[in-house]
């Protein structure tokens, strides 16, 4: 059952931190999400080796990516001004005895 996988795994982001794909195969699962901060890249690690759900997480690669608001200022200017982002790759180790006895009831 992949639900309750995507659902432990939404649950545990924190604001401003979006999932941006994800695949799985019968004992992992792969995905790229999107960080503001190198912390939060930290914070989430934390949460998911915490999770009944999983056995290891395994980060394979952080790259850092602009995203550019575009903010008005007046009619005649704008300010574009840069936030940097963190897509951060991720291979997480299922917990098949857990997920066979059903996970969280």
């Amino acid at each position: 059952p992949v639900s309750p996988l995507i659902d432990e795994i939404q649950s545990l982001l924190q604001e401003h931190t979006y999932l941006r794909n994800y695949s799985f195969n019968d004992i992992s699962v792969q995905m790229t999400i999107d960080f503001e901060t190198l912390s939060a890249v930290s914070n989430y690690v934390n949460r998911l080796e915490n999770s009944p759900y999983f056995t290891d997480v395994q980060v394979g690669t952080i790259s850092n990516f602009n995203v550019s608001p575009v903010e008005l200022i007046s009619e005649d200017e704008v300010s574009f001004n840069e936030v940097p982002r963190y897509a951060v790759t991720m291979s997480l180790v299922i917990d098949t005895i857990y997920m066979a006895l059903g996970g969280v009831q």
